[in-house]
């Protein structure tokens, strides 16, 4: 089984489906994050909402709006 690290970064390297979930952050909260910040932040997420990103792919629409969900939830902060 590859490790966690490996499994952020295939799914981090998948062309471009990294932007959808830049954009869902975006619409929540206002701000425009790096690939790297999105990283650390997908690193944050309560582990069945990134499970899913890891099975569906960032571009998903479930896992966007469980991302959506938890940022207006705890405030539109993402800089925690």
């Amino acid at each position: 089984m590859a490790s966690v690290e490996k499994q952020i970064e295939v799914v981090f390297n998948e062309g471009d489906a990294w932007f959808s979930l830049h954009d869902t952050i975006f619409e929540a909260t206002g701000e425009s994050l790096t690939k790297e910040e999105i990283k650390e932040l997908f690193i944050k997420l309560p582990v069945h909402v990134s499970a899913v990103g890891v099975a569906w792919g960032l571009a998903d629409t479930v896992f966007n709006d469980e991302v959506y969900r938890l940022l207006e939830k705890n405030n539109k902060d993402v800089s925690n």
